[in-house]
């Protein structure tokens, strides 16, 4: 089993185990969200490092709304998280697949590994602004 899936097991297996009042189903929507932003955030820290050196826009064209920041915000949605929080769906999530992928799990590091991967992609995330930021500008 590769890394994407261990760390999802890892961070399932904590939520389950984690006492908040919440429904199980209520963890894993936000399990779910938070992989997804954090995958998103590594998708846009790429695009920085890229867009660096070749100029393009990944953004995609759209008009539906009136005025441009609207438009971008709604863009940048449907690029950046959409796609992964409907691939982590189908990955993760769809028919329970999680419970049979649980079965092989190797990695019990207690959460850590979710954690240290939601993280870090933040750290990377800002960390590449404000180097572009200082360096780049």
């Amino acid at each position: 089993m590769n890394w994407y899936y261990e760390i999802w097991l890892d961070g399932i297996a904590k939520a389950k185990k984690t006492n908040s009042g919440k429904s199980n189903r209520d963890k894993m929507i936000t399990l779910l969200v938070a992989f997804s932003i954090a995958q998103g955030l590594n998708l846009v820290s790429i695009y920085f490092l890229v867009g660096s050196f070749v100029k393009f826009n990944p953004l995609l064209k759209i008009d539906f709304f009136p005025g441009q920041y609207l438009n971008t915000a709604f863009s940048g949605f449907l690029t950046f998280y959409l796609p992964f929080f409907i691939g982590n769906y189908f990955l993760i999530f769809y028919k329970n697949r999680f419970l049979k992928l649980m079965r092989k799990r190797r990695l019990h590091s207690d959460g850590k590994a979710f954690i240290f991967y939601f993280f870090f992609s933040g750290l990377l995330f800002f960390g590449i602004i404000l180097f572009g930021k200082v360096f780049l500008v």
